[in-house]
């Protein structure tokens, strides 16, 4: 039953129906008539169903919408890097996997973060913790968006346009001009459609109509009883036609609903995070179609983080946020033994850092927050560049 609208939609058949009974064994047993002319509710069902049929319509022309668009979204990440490595083809020196490998890597941080942004509401992960950020990347996110997770994607498109610039640098021949602004155009119409899902994202279908479609609805369905005792005598006929209206009008009440947000973990969501690992993938044999295992292997591994420098953090004093870096630490170490390959102490780093960014964007760390790093990391990743 995943996904059917069954368990939700038989308690208001059972009750209606239950209803409908009654009125008729009142009626008949007991002289007590409850019913009435069935004309003002012939005219009233027109109305329901126009409200109904709208509001389904309009949740399923939102959901194609959002299916296109995120489709076009795995489509751009998959040939861009497809098309990068057809371009520099006839380059293999070393310069030039380091680009292709940087340029793919951009792309899959890119593509999980977006996938993190649209899972926002259903998982509540931010987007600056996605596990294939560097910690550059990370602080980079909070010093320039800070909570506005719908924005780290478009500052990660920024270094991906960044990255496929650097060709002029990396490559010994260089992309052609045309063939440059085709890989930048797979990064706009990537950039198009991520804005078309927070458009639908941030634009809820009108409450006014939905309340007026509710309110109509469950008057009409529970008044049916009463109107259809009237002009029927048979009563297993009465409580049949009771059922299936009551399922009708009521499902398909409930299927709009499963159609307003299809980013979630609900049965009838879009699988978002395995078409992005599908898309993923697609980018491994790509590089290794043209690189070689290793370089997949390296690649991998520079998305999972394994090659992010370590970072000795020391508390000396732990009072206010003690008991969050405890529960951090435990988590994260749970991840650790699950192969992700995060450093713990970064990671607290961060969250300290994320605290601080929350009381007020200013680089003050409170009084009784004591942290020493052993290294600077470079905010922005120029390292990357």
């Amino acid at each position: 039953m995943a996904g059917s609208v069954w368990p939700r939609v038989l308690p208001f058949c059972i009750a209606s129906t239950f209803l409908t009974y009654l009125i008729y064994y009142l009626r008949r047993y007991h002289d007590i008539d409850l019913t009435f002319n069935d004309k003002g509710h012939s005219f009233m069902s027109m109305l329901v169903s126009f409200l109904i049929v709208t509001r389904s319509t309009i949740a399923y022309t939102r959901l194609m919408e959002a299916n296109t668009k995120l489709i076009n979204c795995m489509r751009c990440c998959r040939e861009l890097v497809q098309h990068a490595v057809a371009f520099t083809r006839h380059e293999s020196d070393i310069a030039a996997r380091k680009w292709r490998s940087q340029l793919a890597r951009r792309t899959i941080v890119l593509l999980q973060t977006s996938v993190a942004v649209l899972e926002y509401q259903s998982k509540g992960v931010d987007a600056w913790k996605t596990l294939e950020l560097k910690l550059d990347e990370k602080k980079a996110l909070l010093a320039a968006v800070g909570k506005s997770n719908e924005r780290a994607p478009i500052l990660l498109t920024l270094f991906l346009r960044s990255s496929i610039a650097t060709h002029t640098e990396q490559l010994v021949k260089g992309i052609h001009v045309n063939k440059e602004l085709y890989l930048l155009n797979f990064v706009s119409d990537m950039s198009k459609s991520y804005h078309g899902l927070m458009k639908l994202s941030a634009t809820p279908f009108p409450f006014p109509l939905v309340q007026m479609a509710r309110t109509f609805l469950f008057f009409w369905i529970f008044s049916l009883p009463f109107a259809l005792v009237a002009q029927y005598e048979s009563m297993p006929a009465l409580l049949v036609i009771n059922f299936i209206l009551t399922y009708g009008f009521v499902g398909l009440e409930y299927v709009s609903i499963e159609m307003d947000d299809p980013f979630g973990d609900d049965p009838c969501d879009f699988d978002v995070h395995g078409l992005a690992l599908g898309v993923i993938d697609d980018i491994y044999i790509a590089i290794y179609d043209i690189d070689g295992k290793d370089a997949a292997d390296a690649l991998k591994q520079s998305v999972h983080g394994d090659d992010d420098k370590e970072e000795i953090v020391k508390i000396k004093s732990r009072r206010k946020f003690a008991s969050d870096i405890d529960i951090m630490k435990q988590s994260l170490a749970r991840k650790s033994s699950f192969g992700i390959g995060r450093i713990l102490s970064e990671e607290v780093d961060l969250y300290e850092e994320h605290e601080d960014v929350e009381m007020g964007y200013n680089n003050q760390r409170p009084s009784n927050l004591n942290i020493e790093i052993e290294e600077q990391t470079p905010l922005l990743g120029e390292e990357n560049y």
